[in-house]
């Protein structure tokens, strides 16, 4: 039912673009039939590009809300199964089993419950119909929970690089690296972000 809804909002909203693209008399689109395949073409790949990026700051929001809410079931499905979780350049979890281990640890455990992951913004670039790259922000705050007014500070700030695969229509995370704003490998992770796409939308 959900992807049978998303089919008919997708072709509304292609149908909805090139309604816009008729000429201010409304009488003739002006082009050719080849044009038109063309146009219409163009139109899903720009659709399909947006929904990715979507679907992928979601997996990232989601990852954020399983840490705060300590929920392994949920954060372990965000993972594939050939994962790799690599954290200021140690990998710390290899395939979806171990990727409990970000709840698990003590680390983790030492911050609950008053932890608050606040992800991004981030750059996210559509590598293919099934794989992205997402390069942006992750701020961890912390809230003094031994006070009724506690503040809360930032415990950790860094940089991230989420590597992105779609399997069986399903965003999941293929390898996470993250570096501290003081690691010397942040321009490592970020670099590429920086960098032009190999093909930028018409």
């Amino acid at each position: 039912m959900a992807k049978a809804r998303n089919g008919a909002l997708s072709a509304s909203i292609i149908f909805g673009l090139l309604l816009a693209s008729v000429p201010a008399g409304g009488k003739e689109m002006g082009m050719s039939t080849e044009d038109l395949a063309r146009k219409v073409a163009q139109l899903e790949q720009r659709l399909a590009e947006a929904e990715a990026r979507l679907a992928v700051q979601n997996v990232i929001t989601t990852y954020g809300l399983a840490a705060d809410t300590n929920d392994i079931a949920a954060m372990m499905a965000l993972w594939s199964d050939d994962c790799v979780i690599e954290i200021d350049g140690n990998v710390i979890a290899r395939g979806r089993a171990q990727s409990r281990g970000i709840i698990d640890s003590e680390v983790h455990q030492s911050i609950q419950p008053y932890s608050a992951h606040v992800m991004g913004p981030f750059r996210i670039d559509v590598v293919d119909a099934d794989h992205a790259v997402a390069t942006g922000y992750q701020t961890v705050y912390v809230r003094d929970g031994k006070r009724a007014d506690g503040q809360s500070q930032v415990w950790r700030q860094s940089f991230g690089r989420w590597e992105m695969r779609r399997t069986d229509g399903r965003w999941e995370i293929a390898r996470r690296q993250s570096r501290a704003v003081s690691n010397p490998g942040v321009k490592q992770i970020v670099g590429p972000a920086l960098r032009p796409p190999a093909n930028p939308a018409n």
